[in-house]
């Protein structure tokens, strides 16, 4: 197996552990493990991002010294433009389904996908500390359910080989 089906595999996996802490938080109202949530989380996406980056020609190399553990520098990255188009596009389809449980917002799918973004993406980094990893006080984790539906739909495109969705239909395709 390649370095790059490794990382997405294990994306996957810190994916679905993501959802499903954060689903048990939901059904017992409570917000207990919200931070292990986001933690996963994070470390799906920066797995996911690493095997993109690999698989668009990058080497193991350079993606460890260009971009750490930066969610939001390997996001940025020129080559991963078709994967935050369809990011785009599959968070305005699930902003509809999920609604609005916690912290309502009136941002647009494609602003608030970003904008959790960007909050992950700063507690995971060094900015903050590594506040998810490492807290030394209370960390206050964002709304991350639409976080975790788009990655989960991605690493499952990339897994799939596939195209994740027409932007007429919203169903997943195959390229």
């Amino acid at each position: 197996m390649e370095q790059h089906e490794r990382l997405r595999d294990n994306a996957l996996c810190y994916c679905l552990a993501a959802h499903d802490l954060y689903q048990l938080d939901l059904e017992q109202r409570s917000d207990a493990r919200i931070a292990p949530s986001a933690l996963c989380l994070s470390f799906a996406i920066e797995f996911f991002l690493k095997s993109e980056l690999l698989q668009n020609g990058c080497s193991a190399k350079e993606v460890k010294n260009d971009f750490g553990h930066d969610l939001i520098k390997m996001w940025s990255e020129p080559s991963l433009e078709r994967i935050r188009e369809q990011a785009g596009l599959w968070a305005k389809h699930l902003c509809q389904d999920l609604g609005d449980v916690r912290n309502p917002t009136q941002l647009s799918a494609p602003d608030r996908f970003k904008k959790e973004l960007a909050e992950i993406g700063k507690l995971h980094s060094g900015a903050t500390d590594m506040a998810l990893r490492y807290p030394t006080q209370k960390t206050i984790v964002p709304r991350i359910d639409l976080l975790i539906a788009v990655f989960d739909a991605l690493i499952r495109a990339s897994k799939s080989s596939s195209s994740i969705v027409e932007c007429d239909a919203c169903t997943p395709t195959h390229s």
